[in-house]
């Protein structure tokens, strides 16, 4: 639940820097949510003009389709008095492999230590697949361990085996 104070996810991305999802120009993200606003589908040209999609926009959660293999989510985490963003960029191989990059902000998108808010164990030849929830603030994270990770031609690896886990906020990190 957001501060009343708080800032909202539309007010944050209107602030975002450039440089937080080159991809997009500032316009874009003044865009998105006028689209969704007027039920019309969040479609626009990114930079390097392909297609990027806003998917969904709540007051505390937006996720964009930046490419068809690239896709970034936000959640606004409450802290105390303050709140933090995270933000999940997950790349996509092909569709049982892809990786994440988790990020931390804080509300005037000055970048935060990940380790002080997550703790990631190595996974030696795997990938991380994280996502955050629109409803609340669980982090679920998706290890895929390829059967070969290195290939040639047109054929990608495909996955040997997974284990997911769900982590929750308590406040301060994720546990």
């Amino acid at each position: 639940m957001l501060h009343s104070s708080a800032q909202t996810m539309r007010e944050l991305l209107r602030q975002m820097p450039d440089t937080i999802l080159p991809l997009l120009t500032p316009g874009n993200m003044l865009d998105f949510p006028d689209f969704l606003d007027s039920g019309m589908k969040a479609e626009l040209s990114n930079k390097l003009g392909g297609i990027s999609e806003m998917l969904i926009l709540t007051d505390d959660f937006t996720a964009i389709q930046l490419t068809k293999s690239s896709s970034v989510q936000l959640k606004l985490l409450p802290q105390g008095k303050q709140n933090i963003l995270c933000l999940v960029h997950t790349y996509t191989l092909n569709d049982s492999i892809s990786d994440s990059r988790i990020q931390f902000y804080t509300t005037d998108w000055k970048p935060l230590k990940p380790s002080k808010y997550l703790n990631l164990p190595q996974e030696e030849n795997a990938f991380v697949h994280a996502s955050v929830s629109a409803l609340n603030t669980d982090l679920t994270l998706k290890w895929t361990y390829p059967l070969a990770l290195q290939f040639e031609g047109e054929t990608p690896p495909q996955a040997d085996k997974q284990k997911e886990t769900v982590l929750k906020w308590n406040g301060k990190k994720y546990n």
